[in-house]
């Protein structure tokens, strides 16, 4: 029997050792699987989560913008490259860019070669309305959406300035403040832009001109429409001669398409000794010379502008682009930036807004 007991207790210490070693080979088999098992959710999760970034990065990376500079000679419109070609990298396009350099041959040769590069969209800065329609007859033959820039044309999407609200704005403040300096007046001189068609009309026109005689009133023969192309020499000589032939104009006032027109107003009046005699404002408020005019220590006759924010063309440019090339959403018809008169008063906050 004591044998028999001794085997006993040995029977049953083996089954006792047995059950511990596979209770713990059974433990440890489910911490493996559990372990295995949220390695392998992690590792899913990972890369699922590092491919939606990867498509979200990518995603704008498969279209190709097609962007026609309207000149980037004028500093108003190297800034407005500066912006959409610093858009479009920071969202991950591919951008081509060409200079039209303020010619229509080269404009329309521009979107020639956009559109046998086969871009899926086409931003065209346009200076020559005459070319709009043969423009928009070859994208639309070649299936490519346009925007153009700073242009209208009916039947195509245009981003920019709001000529009639920007040129409003400026014929605003020359009529209120002949009334508040003078009481009226009785010579305008308008610097424009003739051949860029109704973008002129618009700001020239039915802003300037049209928001100005709401506040004062001065003769048809006494409202001069002048060329000024953008030009500061051609504008210096423009006013000069147009103030000569009226020795008896009192009370003057200018109002001009861009800042570079500003520039060469201001360079005559001052040349003339007229300075009391005239205001002028601008369109644009985009270089140095624009700012350092309204921070001298005196006032000068250029005593506005209005601004169109040039460098940021290009972020309120791609937030329509973004979502109509990657969700399809249809661009507007028109779209623009907000304008701003720009003066003493103000122009170290629009300053730092810039």
């Amino acid at each position: 029997m004591k044998n028999g007991g001794k085997k006993m207790k040995k029977v049953l210490l083996l089954l006792l050792v047995t059950v511990l070693i596979c209770g713990f080979a059974l433990v440890g088999c489910a911490t493996t699987t559990a372990a295995a098992t949220t390695a392998a959710a992690t590792t899913a999760a990972a890369t699922t989560a590092a491919a939606t970034t990867a498509a979200a990065t990518t995603a704008t990376e498969e279209f190709v913008i097609g962007y026609a500079s309207m000149g980037d000679t004028n500093p108003f419109h190297a800034l407005v490259s500066q912006g959409i070609e610093k858009e479009a990298a920071a969202r991950g396009y591919k951008l081509i860019k060409v200079d039209n350099n303020w010619d229509s041959e080269t404009t329309v040769n521009n979107i020639d070669e956009l559109i046998n590069q086969n871009v899926d969209i086409i931003l065209c800065g346009l200076a020559d309305s005459a070319i709009a329609p043969v423009i928009k007859e070859k994208v639309d033959a070649a299936n490519i959406p346009l925007v153009f820039i700073d242009y209208k044309c009916e039947g195509v999407p245009a981003f920019g300035g709001n000529n009639v609200i920007a040129g409003g704005l400026g014929g605003e403040w020359l009529g209120k403040m002949a009334v508040e300096k003078w009481g009226g007046a009785d010579l305008y001189i308008g610097l424009e832009l003739p051949v860029a068609g109704e973008l002129n009309e618009l700001r020239m026109k039915e802003g300037f001109i049209d928001h100005m005689l709401e506040y004062v009133k001065i003769p048809e023969d006494k409202i001069y429409r002048l060329n000024g192309n953008n030009d500061i020499a051609l504008s210096m000589q423009l006013v000069n001669d147009t103030i000569t032939a009226n020795p008896d104009a009192e009370h003057i006032l200018i109002g001009c398409l861009a800042d570079d027109d500003a520039q060469g107003a201001l360079a005559a009046v001052e040349q003339l000794g007229y300075e009391d005699k005239v205001l002028i404002c601008g369109q644009g408020f985009y270089d140095e010379v624009s700012a350092q005019n309204f921070l001298t220590e005196e006032p000068t006759a250029w005593g506005a502008t209005v601004a169109y924010w040039p460098t940021q063309y290009g972020y309120f440019l791609f937030e329509k682009v973004d979502d109509f090339l990657v969700n399809g959403t249809p661009l507007p018809e028109e779209w623009n930036v907000e304008h701003v008169v720009v003066t003493r008063d103000n122009v170290q906050e629009i300053l730092d807004q810039q």
